[in-house]
């Protein structure tokens, strides 16, 4: 069901039979809603249109969109119409060579007819007017014959990013995609004023605009000003979707001259400089006794889950995809780095989920026996209880359960101990790097980040070069400050 039929009435869509996969019939859904959004804002409607319906329905059906199918509906002209709308809000039509040709010719001659106009335009001003209307800057004549606006750019971006994104095994979209449609929307709403503008009024001077909006770092929610790093990331993707926008067949407009040097300078504020005199600590984390006292209000899994993370210096989406073969026991390049390991000694290895670099950390022997419990023939260490990944990787917010179940810990925590400060799951990441960084080395913090850029193919011809040794006699060295965390695990 989505939305209503003219008569007000339910709408109901069939997307799916007996043999159609789950991942299909979810692609199809995601289409038909994002069809239905789409045309809504469009054309002002509160309900289907005739022919946005059966565009739907064939969806569901899971047949493809075709200039045939289009003819069913209009006329030739309006066919040519419809189908670059449609392909405008990401749904794919395929078309005829005839019909695309034919398409082609249509949009020469209507640009070149726009064309002729505007400069007829300008020369009858000009004969009114006289010579101040030559003083008038205008953009190339083909590039004016561009009718469509910024904000039909930027939501075409949008499902150009959801048509292209990365999929995981099941075909859903990875929250990386998500995260970019957040920050497209997020342009759009510090761009409110541009609604209405024309692409070919997107000049170098209306660009430079854009840029100064996050240079000049806009009010957040919290009514504070953007920080430098998140400006930034905001002017990277502005001139991300612009080069986009230039290599877009279903948008007349060029890249200025003179955009590759646009000044992307973040304005720097009084304000920045709020740090304390004395910096030694940057970073708020738990103590060992603070871990010890979140732990005594969790199950043995959920301690061993806090343990690993500050084992490790995992957060949230290494602990939530790290498979359970990734733990071994008789490391086979111990020899080459000369580090005397025990019977009693576990490994956990691999890349990380996000950044692929690869790392190693060894286990401390009580977090070792507290995960050799929950190694059940399960595929990741972190499952939920009916068996799927606790980490979402194609949800728009893949941590959003560890998230509620970090939090309800904390509730009971602080419920005991009313002044016991709540900090972010991703605080536990941090605990062991910050120590190292402090008392060690920074190479040493890095390489239990997993910072470092090497790869795994390349890991036994320069293995002896690495410094895990290093990383493994500093996590040793630190267990007994760890103790009191430790002895919460309750293993002998």
């Amino acid at each position: 069901m989505k939305g209503k039929l003219p008569n007000g009435k339910t709408c109901r869509i069939q997307i799916a039979d007996i043999e159609t996969s789950d991942a299909e019939a979810t692609r199809r859904l995601n289409v038909i809603h994002s069809l239905y959004e789409k045309q809504c804002a469009r054309f002002s409607l509160d309900c289907w249109s005739v022919w946005c319906l059966a565009v739907a329905k064939q969806l569901g059906a899971g047949h493809k969109i075709t200039d045939d199918f289009l003819m069913t509906l209009f006329n030739e002209a309006t066919t040519a119409s419809t189908a670059a709308l449609l392909m405008d809000w990401g749904i794919p039509v395929s078309v005829s060579d005839a019909f695309q040709n034919g398409m082609s010719i249509n949009k020469d001659q209507v640009e070149s007819l726009i064309a002729e106009m505007v400069q007829k335009k300008m020369k009858e001003l000009t004969d009114i007017k006289g010579p101040i209307v030559k003083s008038v800057n205008l953009p190339d004549s083909l590039c004016m014959t561009e009718t469509a606006t910024l904000f039909d750019a930027l939501d075409s971006y949008i499902s150009y990013l959801e048509l292209t994104g990365d999929r995981d095994e099941n075909n859903e979209l990875k929250a990386k995609v998500y995260k970019n449609v957040r920050d497209i929307n997020r342009l759009k709403f510090e761009f409110a004023k541009y609604k209405g503008m024309p692409l070919w009024k997107l000049d170098l001077h209306k660009f430079k605009e854009l840029v100064a909006i996050w240079q000049n770092r806009p009010l957040t929610r919290m009514n504070t000003r953007s920080s430098v790093s998140w400006a930034q990331s905001q002017i990277k993707i502005l001139f991300r979707f612009a080069r986009w926008l230039a290599t877009s067949p279903n948008f007349n407009w060029s890249k200025p001259e003179g955009f590759d040097d646009i000044d992307r300078k973040i304005v720097p504020l009084g304000s920045d400089d709020n740090g304390e005199v004395f910096q030694t600590i940057t970073k708020q984390t738990y103590s060992p006794e603070e871990l010890a006292e979140i732990m005594r209000h969790t199950d043995d899994f959920g301690k061993m889950i806090i343990a690993t993370c500050v084992n490790c210096a995992f957060g949230q989406s290494e602990i939530g995809q790290w498979k359970t073969s990734r733990m071994v026991k008789r490391h086979p390049y111990l020899d080459k780095i000369k580090f005397d390991a025990t019977e009693d000694d576990f490994f956990l290895v691999g890349p990380r989920p996000k950044t692929k670099r690869y790392g190693e950390h060894l286990l401390w022997e009580e977090v070792s026996q507290a995960i050799k419990p929950f190694l059940d023939g399960r595929e990741l260490l972190w499952m939920t209880r009916t068996g799927q990944p606790i980490y979402k990787t194609h949800s728009k917010q893949p941590s959003s359960e560890i998230a509620k179940w970090w939090g309800g810990i904390l509730d009971k925590v602080v419920k005991d101990n009313p002044d016991f400060q709540k900090l972010p799951f991703g605080s536990l990441r941090d605990i062991l790097p910050n120590i190292f960084e402090r008392d060690v080395s920074e190479k040493v913090a890095k390489l239990a980040l997993q910072h470092d850029s090497f790869t795994e193919d390349k890991l036994m011809r320069c293995y002896a070069n690495l410094p895990f040794k290093r990383l493994f006699e500093a996590t040793k060295e630190l267990k007994p400050m760890f103790q009191p965390m430790l002895d919460e695990l309750g293993v002998s």
